[in-house]
């Protein structure tokens, strides 16, 4: 059985992975073909909100792009409020959409430091691991 060059092979296939933090780390998906993505379930990630602690919950695909690896999520959470005429607390929920561009510092295989290029914005990926809460 012979064995496709990498750059013939197709995208990897996300396959989902649960996890409770908003930190990943995205050392291995550098260094993979363009269009290679992750699939997460997040349960739970802790969030500061507003100066309030809040509990986040949802999906996100990190998908990798020609320098950057693009996350896309649609979260949940509630954060607490007060009410405006009695003011009694209560829980807002809030639904998320998210669509950002996160570009590592460093090369991952030169090791060798990384700008982001003029024209595009984003979040850092610092030593391999990306923060959602940044975005």
């Amino acid at each position: 059985m012979t064995q496709r060059p990498k750059s013939e092979r197709a995208p990897r296939i996300p396959e989902e992975r649960a996890q409770s933090s908003l930190n990943f780390n995205v050392s291995t998906l550098l260094q993979e073909a363009i269009g290679n993505r992750r699939a997460y379930i997040i349960t739970n990630a802790p969030i500061n909100f507003d100066g309030e602690t809040s509990l986040v919950s949802g999906a996100l695909e990190l998908m990798r792009t020609d320098g950057s690896i693009l996350a896309t999520a649609q979260m949940r959470l509630s954060v607490p409020e007060s009410c405006s005429v009695c003011l009694d607390p209560f829980e807002l929920p809030l639904s998320l959409e998210l669509r950002e561009e996160f570009w590592p510092e460093i090369n991952p295989l030169s090791h060798q430091p990384l700008d982001v290029p003029d024209g595009r914005e984003g979040f850092p990926v610092v030593a391999a691991h990306l923060d959602l809460s940044e975005a």
